[in-house]
C-alpha cells in the first residue's frame, strides 16, 4: 500500500531531522573542550592541544567510515538511528562524569590532577560523540532530502528550500 502524499513526507517528515540539536551538542562540547581540559582535568597545555587535535581529527575522519557503512550495509535510516543511540550514550556518559560523585574530577575543591576514572569516562564520552557525528554527517541530510519526491514539481521546489 502506497502512503498518501497529503499525510506523509515533505516538511512533516523533514522537521523530525534533529540535526540542529546534534550540532548544538557537538559545538557545545568542542568550544568548551580546551577550557575543560585545562581547568577541570588539569592537563598541561601540550597535552590539551594533543587531546583536542586527536578528537577533532577523529571527528573529521569518521564521516568517511559512516558514509561507507550507511551506503554499503546499514542504509541511511538505520545509520541515523544507530548514530542517535551512540550519541545519547555519549552525552549521558558526559553528564554522568559530572553528576556522579565517584566519577567527578576530584573529591576535594583543590586538586592538582583529575582522577583516572573521570578521564576515562570523559574521553570515552567525547569519542562516542565523535563516532556518532561520523554516522550523522553523511546520512542525515540526504535522509531528509529523501522525504521529497523529485518527480513531483511542488516537492522538488520544497526540496531545494530544505537545503537552503
Amino acid at each position: 500500500m502506497i502512503p498518501s502524499r497529503a499525510s506523509t513526507g515533505v516538511w512533516k517528515a523533514a522537521l523530525f531531522i534533529i540535526e540542529f540539536i546534534e550540532r548544538l551538542c557537538y559545538f557545545g562540547i568542542s568550544t568548551n573542550l580546551i577550557t575543560y581540559l585545562t581547568k577541570v582535568i588539569c592537563q598541561d597545555i601540550k597535552n590539551v592541544a594533543r587531546s583536542v587535535n586527536y578528537w577533532v581529527g577523529v571527528t573529521t575522519m569518521m564521516p568517511l567510515i559512516g558514509g561507507f557503512l550507511a551506503d554499503s550495509y546499514l542504509g541511511r535510516f538505520n545509520m541515523v538511528l544507530l548514530s542517535s543511540s551512540i550519541y545519547v550514550v555519549g552525552l549521558c556518559l558526559l553528564t554522568m562524569s559530572q553528576l556522579i560523585p565517584s566519577l567527578q574530577p576530584c573529591h576535594v575543591k583543590t586538586c592538582d590532577r583529575a582522577w583516572g576514572i573521570h578521564e576515562v569516562v570523559f574521553f570515552l564520552a567525547i569519542y562516542l560523540v565523535s563516532v556518532a557525528t561520523g554516522g550523522y554527517k553523511p546520512a542525515l541530510e540526504s535522509f531528509g532530502a529523501d522525504q521529497f519526491d523529485d518527480n513531483h514539481p511542488k516537492e522538488r521546489k520544497k526540496k531545494m528550500s530544505y537545503f537552503n
